[in-house]
């Protein structure tokens, strides 16, 4: 075992952090079943579902045959008058004779609704299908027709079997749900608790390279040399970096229809027009200026900055001076280190995890406490136990909370990281606890 995974599993204690620890399957060997016993108690079943559906379905015939007589019969005496039928004929009123029998079949379909479809069927469904079902008992007692379906010997051993399964599903959607990812371990808890913790430490030793990238990035930053050899675009971005460390907002134009303008930068009620010009063997001259002064004086925004390699003419420093153009140079991107601009050159972090105690490991500039929860409340009650609240934060991750120790510029830039890559669950609200004036960001 490799020192990263002893850091990682070597310690146990965060496996009474759950609720449970592993989902077993119901094993038929334990229930004194078989598969030919669960065989035969699926074909019973599935008999035993025809026989009460052919049931069912002479319980409705007879219903409805009782429910048309019954419609019948009432028709006759209540619509039935021969002598009034003898009448009409020989009086030859057969458009009467029409009318009163297609009112006559209307009324017998009613009363068949009403009576049959809607009562004597039910009724009969109810009341005969114990009868009929006792009669279909003696009648395959007597082998006059296919007897009920005989339960298999093993029928309540496989019943008790199948509940535990029905039982077994339902936990097994609950945990799916609840932990995405657990059938992968077997619905061992304590397996994908660690099975998270070692994704947790490899997405924090991808953000520590990436940190360490960010660090380089700045350290080079510091020399003139990356800053002549930057394209035109790329410059561009790294000047709008420059103005965002310097406390403004700024935004890179587009391509095309700027106007001249590259970028814009912004603080409070203060606008400015910024124009990048990367010359590497000449100087910005007086035209350029008056380019921009006429856009700014246009827009009517307070000041235009040209940001140069190599600075300005002369020509164009008296008209720089005179109209407020601020110029930037190179030597204020990238100060010389002299006696006057000291560099301030960053170490990169370590990337490989430090057992910092039994509970915490340690990668770069973050703490991930080993510990991990099944329940919210059951982190924030650790979370309590430690003094310096602020620095810890909780993450959820697949259903499971885990805790971050570090300083809330890391944590910031770390929840910026992990939605951007979309690894974790980075919380978005805040949980104030009024006693200890403690703030839990969870999502």
């Amino acid at each position: 075992m490799n020192k990263e995974m002893e850091i990682i599993i070597a310690n146990n204690i965060y496996n009474y952090s759950f609720i449970g620890e592993l989902l077993n399957r119901p094993r038929i060997d334990l229930f004194g079943i078989t598969d030919n016993d669960l065989s035969d108690y699926n074909r019973y079943q599935n008999d035993l579902s025809k026989y009460y559906s052919k049931v069912e379905s002479i319980v409705n015939k007879i219903g409805f045959g009782l429910s048309t007589i019954l419609a019948i019969v009432l028709y006759v005496v209540l619509f039935y008058d021969q002598n009034e039928i003898t009448k009409l004929i020989e009086s030859r009123g057969w458009l009467v004779f029409i009318v009163n029998a297609i009112l006559s079949i209307l009324c017998f379909i009613i009363l068949f609704v009403i009576f049959g479809m809607c009562f004597f069927i039910p009724l009969f469904s109810g009341i005969f299908k114990f009868i009929i079902s006792f009669l279909f008992r003696f009648l395959s007692k007597n082998k006059i027709i296919n007897a009920e379906p005989t339960k298999p010997k093993s029928w309540e051993k496989v019943k008790k079997y199948q509940d535990e399964i029905n039982k077994y599903k339902t936990n097994e959607n609950h945990y799916s749900k609840m932990y995405p990812g657990i059938d992968e371990v077997d619905y061992d808890l304590c397996a994908y608790g660690k099975k998270c913790i070692t994704y947790l430490v490899d997405s924090l030793i991808n953000f520590t390279h990436y940190q360490n990238g960010q660090i380089h990035k700045e350290n080079i930053r510091q020399e003139q040399k990356y800053w002549f050899d930057l394209d035109p675009y790329d410059f561009e971005k790294e000047v709008a970096y420059w103005f965002e460390k310097q406390g403004y907002k700024a935004k890179v134009t587009q391509k095309t229809g700027d106007g001249g303008i590259d970028i814009i930068i912004s603080k409070d009620n203060y606008k400015a027009y910024v124009q990048c010009k990367r010359y590497k063997t000449s100087k910005v001259d007086r035209p350029t200026l008056n380019a921009l002064y006429g856009v700014v004086c246009a827009d009517k925004v307070n000041q235009g900055i040209v940001v140069c390699l190599l600075g300005i003419t002369d020509e164009a420093k008296e008209f720089a001076k005179k109209v407020g153009i601020k110029v930037v140079t190179i030597d204020e991107l990238a100060p010389k280190d002299d006696l006057f601009h000291q560099r301030i050159i960053k170490e990169t972090l370590p990337v490989q995890p430090v057992q910092y105690n039994e509970e915490w490991c340690e990668i770069g500039n973050l703490k991930l406490n080993t510990i991990c929860f099944s329940t919210l409340e059951d982190a924030k009650k650790q979370i309590e136990k430690y003094n310096n609240a602020e620095f810890f934060h909780l993450i959820k991750f697949k259903g499971l909370f885990f805790c971050v120790n570090c300083d809330k510029v890391n944590y910031k830039q770390f929840s910026l990281w992990m939605n951007k890559y979309n690894t974790v669950d980075i919380p978005t609200r805040v949980y104030k606890k009024r006693k200890y004036q403690k703030y839990f960001l969870l999502k």
